[in-house]
């Protein structure tokens, strides 16, 4: 099915919910599509398996911080500390960092100052159906 569209719009993303079992078949699945302009990324960073495992041997175009990460980088210095390594790590390795789930001023305000690319959450925009986005 993803030979079907051009790669240049596809932004693949993988849940960190399931294993990668097998790191060296998916980088050999995707690379073609990779080079061709098809974008990875790891969802939900911050909960489930591996996801030093998936920064390391994926090295993924974008990571998502999930809630579990976000929603404490107010109160907890080791959640914050731990975004921050992560934030720094996947931009040496040219990737952007979204973090989901921001939720008030004060997260959006930590997480730009961790030098996050974007955001997503109801402090910046609540969805809408998609009759009513403008394309």
């Amino acid at each position: 099915m993803l030979h079907t569209i051009d790669p240049e719009r596809i932004v693949l993303e993988l849940t960190d919910h399931q294993p990668v079992h097998d790191y060296e078949s998916l980088n050999a699945a995707l690379s073609p599509l990779r080079a061709a302009g098809l974008r990875l990324a790891i969802d939900d960073v911050g909960t489930g398996y591996a996801d030093l495992q998936h920064l390391v041997r994926l090295r993924p175009d974008v990571m998502k911080f999930d809630i579990a990460l976000t929603s404490r980088v107010l109160d907890c210095g080791t959640s914050r500390t731990m975004m921050e390594g992560l934030v720094t790590s996947t931009h040496k390795i040219g990737g952007r960092v979204v973090a989901e789930w921001i939720e008030t001023a004060e997260q959006y305000h930590a997480l730009h100052a961790l030098a996050v690319d974007a955001g997503q959450g109801y402090f910046l925009g609540r969805p809408i159906d998609a009759g009513s986005a403008k394309a």
